[in-house]
């Protein structure tokens, strides 16, 4: 039932006659819907769900422990005068604490 929605979306065929802003509305919204649940569907399919749970969890702040490896690592760097801080020394920084939290203990990862 969902897909012959979709599709009844889809290939309505319907010709929205110029100057008539109702029925483009219509149209918009219809085929809009349409997208919109396909969209959700491949992200769906793909584990999208997953891959956000591990950015809240790590980039986001939701377990700290890439801003508390980010901090410990960057601190020495840091602490040097602004212009002895290279751009390649905190990448650097910034890459050694990704990889310290590789997200290997989230569930779906």
């Amino acid at each position: 039932a969902r897909e012959q929605r979709r599709a009844n979306a889809w290939d309505s065929g319907a010709i929205v006659a110029w100057g008539n802003a109702a029925d483009l509305d219509a149209a918009v919204a219809r085929l809009s819907a349409a997208s919109s649940a396909r969209l959700v569907d491949r992200l769906h399919a793909a584990g999208l769900h997953g891959h956000l749970r591990a950015v809240r969890a790590y980039l986001l702040l939701g377990q700290g422990d890439f801003a508390h490896a980010l901090l410990e690592a960057a601190a020495p760097e840091l602490s040097k005068e602004p212009s002895q801080i290279h751009r390649h020394a905190l990448l650097a920084v910034v890459d050694g604490a990704l990889r310290a939290t590789t997200g290997a203990d989230v569930p779906g990862s």
